[in-house]
C-alpha cells in the first residue's frame, strides 16, 4: 500500500508514543520522514528514482548545465548517430578539457558540478539522450507519495522515528531500538536492481530502457 506524506507521519507519530501535534509538530515529523526518503532513495538501487531525456546539442558549445535535473549520470548515447557514449570521470573532464576549436561527433561524456560536458566539442547538432538518476524532491502536500516501490514506504516510516529520537527526542535508548527495528526490517526487502539481474540470469524479459518514462530537456547552454 502507498504511503503518502499525511499516513508517514501518523505512523511515526503512532511509532513515538503518539504525542500531541503541539509537542511533535507534523513539520517536524515531515522533516524526519523527508531526511530518511532521502537516504534510502540515495542507498539502495530503485529503478523508480531514474529517467532518461533528450537534448539537442549547439555547434560549438561542449557544456550543458544540469543544475535541477540529476545527481548521477549512468549512460549516454548519441541518438544522431545511434551510438552510445563512454562516460568518464571528473579527472578525465579536467585533464582534456578541450579547446573550443577541437571539434567533431561526441565520443565522450561527463559530469562535473552543475553540467554535463561532451568531448569532444560538438561540431554540429546532435540529439543526446540521457539516463540518470533524479534529484530527490522532498515531500511537502500531505497527499505527496515516495518515489519508491511501496514495499519501502514503511522503513521510511521507522528509520524517521530513529531520526526523531536521535535528534529531537534525545532518547538514545529509543534511538538505538528504532534503528535495530530498522535492520531488521531491511534484511528481505527487494532491491529492484537485484531482481533484475535474477530475472534476467532466469530467462525473464526486463522493461528495457525504451519503455521507461520520456523527458525533454531544455538545458542552459551556457558553460
Amino acid at each position: 500500500m502507498s504511503m503518502t506524506l499525511t499516513l508517514l507521519q501518523q505512523y511515526v507519530r503512532r511509532r513515538i508514543g503518539n504525542p500531541s501535534a503541539t509537542d511533535v509538530t507534523d513539520a517536524t515529523l515531515a522533516g524526519h520522514v523527508n531526511d530518511a526518503y532521502e537516504e534510502i532513495r540515495d542507498k539502495y538501487k530503485h529503478t523508480r528514482g531514474r529517467a532518461r531525456a533528450t537534448f539537442s546539442t549547439v555547434l560549438g558549445t561542449d557544456k550543458y548545465r544540469i543544475t535541477d535535473v540529476t545527481e548521477v549520470l549512468y549512460k549516454a548515447w548519441d541518438r544522431t548517430n545511434d551510438q552510445e557514449l563512454e562516460v568518464v570521470g571528473i579527472n578525465y573532464l579536467v585533464e582534456n578539457d578541450f579547446i573550443d576549436s577541437v571539434q567533431g561527433k561526441p565520443v565522450k561524456v561527463g559530469r562535473f558540478e552543475d553540467y554535463i560536458q561532451l568531448l569532444p566539442v560538438p561540431n554540429g547538432v546532435y540529439q543526446i539522450e540521457l539516463y540518470y538518476k533524479e534529484k530527490f524532491t522532498a515531500l511537502v502536500n500531505s497527499s505527496d507519495i515516495p518515489d519508491l516501490p511501496d514495499a519501502w514506504h514503511r522503513g521510511i516510516g521507522i528509520l524517521a522515528s530513529f531520526n526523531y529520537y536521535d535528534v529531537d527526542g534525545r532518547d538514545a535508548a529509543k534511538a538505538t531500538y528504532q534503528m535495530q527495528v530498522y535492520k531488521n526490517w531491511l534484511t528481505d526487502k527487494p532491491v529492484e536492481s537485484h531482481e533484475e539481474t535474477e530475472a534476467i540470469d532466469s530467462g525473464v524479459e526486463m522493461p528495457s530502457l525504451a519503455r521507461q518514462t520520456d523527458k525533454r530537456l531544455d538545458f542552459d547552454h551556457s558553460s
